[in-house]
């Protein structure tokens, strides 16, 4: 391990982490008050902009940056079934400017979803997508609202689907219209996935402010996986998508699973599609249920981070794909770090592993805080620097900087003091729940559920 120590801001107090997007964070205290934090500046503690009071806000909530000077909260109703609303906040001082209800339409119950329904389709450079039934077709159209100098949600376009596509379907359970997953939004077009239960054939269909333009509106995918002595029902859902710019490429990623089976050889089809024509570009198959897809431009690759199944446990792992071609530059699993400690509880495998919002770092957070990264160019062509003890599969164990004890990592009384050293002599010991990664620093959420820690790695810290 570097003799390096990382020393982290804390925050102590009533403030269980709740959300992250880059670069603010989300709290909420036990009276359910939403605290945004900002974590823009990795050589500085994290600045509280505002709170948001009990009942402002449903739960769960979702949180989006739609703009430098605005954010957006997807929460839901905890009276009205099957309503949520989405709230326009500015920033930095997060004051309510705007609001739209969401669900189905005129109160209608939900055993009547052919009576109508909206829904958020996603929020994506500054523009939200909204899917309303309107009680006219089963297909519906698409609103593009965008905010005003104001803060007040104006429709950008509507969009609608071509003639012939595949029609959306009706949950049997949640009476619900099944909409379309985003993988890709301009103001002018939407692509959507779409898997009819139980199939696992995946549709792309898009949604145009012009239905008779000359693109192809819908394409099929069938599975690319075959499971011996499996005679059942294959399925596909959709993990994440990317948009690469410089390319005009739409990237999925479908994890194809048997139904009702054990699945211990997870496999996840990765496809390149030109966004214009819907025309494959490549697809690859890739031994792994991904979790998450990535894209460094600098390196020119896709990172696709999760769990690949091994003796019946999860164990997280990295392959990168060329982003021209799909051919595979790296497949690594990361295994353990230098000094043992216990997996992280707030997720299936022992890390938290991302690449920063920049697209430069790749970043690999344990259980102890302790923490590993690299340029994504140099773990494409060496992976992660590791030591010269290997673990108990011959992995050589990964090179960390250690993270300082917190308040936060501190147990509480005399008995979970006792049980803290005992997993410090075994290797087990965590305080981790879960980790957030930004530019330059992690926020550490604790297992006590209260309070927080930013991390910093790229720079010195101001204090």
């Amino acid at each position: 391990m570097s003799n390096e120590t990382l020393s982290p801001y804390v925050i102590e107090g009533d403030h269980e982490v709740v959300r992250y997007t880059h670069p603010y964070l989300f709290t909420r205290d036990q009276g359910k008050t939403v605290t945004v934090w900002s974590c823009a500046n990795a050589s500085k503690a994290p600045s509280a902009c505002g709170t948001l009071e009990s009942g402002q806000l449903g739960w769960p909530m979702f949180t989006y940056v739609l703009s430098p000077q605005h954010i957006v909260i997807h929460s839901y109703s905890q009276e009205a079934f099957g309503t949520s609303t989405l709230s326009v906040y500015s920033i930095p001082d997060v004051q309510l400017l705007d609001s739209l209800q969401l669900g189905y339409v005129n109160g209608i119950e939900p055993d009547e979803p052919e009576a109508g329904q909206t829904s958020l389709l996603g929020v994506v450079d500054g523009r939200i997508a909204v899917w309303t039934n309107g009680s006219t077709s089963a297909n519906g159209f698409i609103r593009i609202y965008t905010p005003a100098e104001n803060g007040k949600l104006t429709v950008l376009q509507e969009l609608h689907p071509a003639p012939g596509g595949p029609a959306l379907a009706v949950d049997s359970v949640a009476r619900e219209y099944l909409t379309p997953q985003l993988v890709h939004l301009t103001a002018d077009d939407f692509v959507g996935s779409l898997v009819f239960h139980p199939s696992s054939v995946v549709h792309l269909v898009r949604w145009s402010s012009q239905t008779s333009q000359a693109v192809a509106h819908s394409a099929e995918f069938a599975c690319t996986r075959t499971v011996p002595d499996f005679n059942g029902v294959m399925h596909a859902s959709l993990q994440d998508h990317l948009f690469v710019s410089s390319t005009n490429a739409i990237i999925t990623a479908h994890y194809e699973y048997p139904l009702d089976f054990v699945d211990h050889a997870p496999v996840t089809a990765i496809r390149s599609l030109d966004s214009s024509s819907l025309k494959l570009n490549w697809c690859t198959s890739v031994n792994q249920k991904v979790d998450a897809l990535r894209y460094s431009a600098a390196a020119g690759v896709v990172l696709a981070t999760g769990v690949i199944w091994k003796d019946g446990g999860g164990e997280w792992g990295i392959i990168v794909l060329d982003a021209q071609t799909g051919d595979t530059r790296r497949v690594e699993r990361i295994g353990q770090p230098k000094t043992p400690c216990g997996k992280m509880s707030g997720g299936l495998a022992d890390v938290s592993c991302d690449v920063t919002p920049s697209g430069e770092n790749l970043v690999v957070v344990f259980g102890d805080g302790q923490l590993a990264t690299c340029s994504v160019a140099q773990f494409v062509e060496h992976g992660l620097a590791r030591e010269e003890d290997v673990d108990e599969d011959g992995l050589r164990k990964v090179t960390t900087l250690a993270c300082a004890d917190v308040p936060l990592s501190e147990p509480t009384n005399s008995k979970a003091r006792t049980q803290a050293r005992k997993a410090k002599e075994n290797g087990r010991w965590r305080w981790v729940d879960a980790a957030f990664i930004g530019d330059g620093q992690v926020i550490l959420k604790p297992e006590s559920g209260r309070g927080f820690a930013t991390l910093s790695f790229g720079e010195k810290r101001a204090d």
